[in-house]
């Protein structure tokens, strides 16, 4: 059984900074690797890293049989100074009882070495502690993790770059351009998906949509904490393995920021912005027409108290925004109704230009991979035989050549570049994003309208119906 524990001290961005790893096997070992800016910017050399290595072993693992080991290379060639400390987990001395020993076997000879988290805590302060009185690069150990990256991961995510890196070059050599240059793990993948949307969010149920329907990522709330379900697992993913910054309270919080730094509108130029803010408006139900509340009595009475809180929050709603009558509220429903059908006209003409470009992006891609090879064929001898043996390069080239003689008929003979298709596509990709946007908010406030709609003909039909008993009455 091996655990591990990881305590960061500073940052550098090609390699680990400096980390205490104690690890459990047949002998515990503890490894701190310190930042290589340490070299140039503090003059950390081989000697002075082993001597604190010493010093650090004796003060924190007392009663126990220790080699420490300095390596000057570093992992993957890094140039990192690290130092191994291998201990045997026997202790062979009794030690005094220091305040972070919880039990005997923490201090008497004998007992094997025993990680609680007191003891944790305090191997954190005294290496940070240490970095202070030397001078050397760290970090505070003792906040939450913000963004939570395992040993597992980052070594996956290594192993994944260089299969990533091996495949582009081939597509390189064949004249293309790679799509993807950057390996993503799941992990990574849900949370730059987790900021892109609540960067772009002001409510919590838009933030579930828009990561739903973007990313494919669903997302579950229990016992207040998220967990995040990538479209390729079957497990979800715990926002405490992503870190303290993709948690729920931290969401909320960077949504009611959004909320808050939002421009206020003008209700005179534009009175349908009254329905953009978030409402808790929920539709009336008809116990005349709702069968279960005709078969069961208490049902029937939740639904007169729910009725009741529904219509006073709809009058106040009204009053509150200045709706006098049912036709400005019909007129709004149409409006909005409106501007969701040209706004769906504009979602598909633009899905339709984004799948253009990328034809063209294929088409040009496959032509100029393939051109040499057409080029060579018209210099060869013996074009025949040439065009026999890359027959498949040549027919690629030609289908290519075709389809963008009829697609850049005003270009002539010479091509638009393939970067300039790739900076067309890219624009039209960004302008899909706003325009889903404001689809999603057009639709809410729509919703909305529809509630309120349907809660005033319930409201004002119940008052007619009173006035016409009341009037029976006299």
């Amino acid at each position: 059984m091996k655990y591990k524990i990881m305590v960061r001290l500073s940052l550098y961005s090609a390699v680990p900074p400096l980390f205490l790893t104690i690890s459990y096997s047949i002998h515990p070992t503890a490894s701190a690797t310190l930042d290589p800016k340490d070299v140039t910017e503090h003059g950390l050399t081989g000697e002075r890293a082993h001597a604190l290595g010493l010093e650090y072993a004796k003060k924190n693992f007392p009663g126990h049989q220790i080699l420490v080991a300095t390596h000057t290379d570093g992992n993957n060639n890094s140039g990192n100074i690290h130092v191994h400390i291998v201990l045997n987990s026997l202790r062979k001395y009794d030690v005094p009882v220091q305040p972070f020993m919880e039990r005997d076997c923490d201090h008497k000879a004998g007992y094997k070495y025993h990680q609680t988290n007191q003891l944790l805590q305090y191997l954190k302060m005294d290496l940070m502690e240490l970095c202070e009185r030397e001078g050397l690069n760290q970090v505070d150990l003792l906040p939450p993790i913000t963004n939570k990256i395992s040993h597992a991961e980052s070594k996956a995510t290594q192993k994944g770059q260089r299969k990533l890196d091996e495949i582009n070059q081939q597509i390189i050599k064949d004249g293309l351009n790679p799509a993807k240059t950057k390996y993503q793990t799941q992990k990574q993948y849900i949370k730059d998906a987790i900021l892109d949307i609540a960067n772009n969010s002001d409510a919590i149920e838009e933030f579930k949509t828009l990561l739903r329907d973007k990313y494919k990522i669903h997302i579950r709330d229990k016992r207040g904490r998220f967990s995040y379900l990538h479209p390729e697992r079957e497990n979800p993913i715990s926002e405490r393995a992503l870190g303290t910054a993709y948690s729920k309270k931290v969401i909320l919080s960077l949504i009611e920021k959004n909320q808050n730094t939002r421009i206020e509108p003008i209700y005179k130029t534009d009175p349908i912005a009254i329905f953009t803010y978030p409402s808790n408006l929920r539709l009336v139900v008809d116990l005349q027409n709702c069968i279960k509340a005709q078969q069961n009595t208490r049902y029937a009475q939740k639904v007169k108290i729910s009725n009741l809180q529904q219509m006073a929050n709809t009058l106040i709603f009204l009053q509150d925004n200045q709706i006098n009558s049912l036709k400005q509220l019909q007129l709004d429903y149409t409006t909005l109704s409106t501007k969701i059908e040209i706004l769906s006209k504009q979602k598909e003409e633009l899905n339709k230009e984004i799948t253009r470009l990328s034809e063209e992006i294929h088409y040009l891609g496959q032509y100029y991979a393939n051109k040499k090879y057409f080029s060579a064929m018209l210099k060869a001898e013996n074009k025949t035989s040439y065009h026999n043996l890359h027959r498949d390069k040549i027919e690629k080239y030609e289908e290519a050549q075709r389809f963008l003689k009829m697609e850049f008929s005003e270009y002539g003979t010479k091509f638009p570049s393939l970067d300039s298709i790739k900076e067309k596509r890219k624009k039209a990709f960004d302008n899909s994003k706003k325009l889903n946007h404001r689809f999603f908010q057009t639709h809410q406030q729509k919703q909305l309208v529809s509630v309120i709609l349907n809660n005033c003909q319930i409201l004002f039909a119940q008052q007619i119906e009173f006035h016409s008993l009341t009037n029976i009455e006299r």
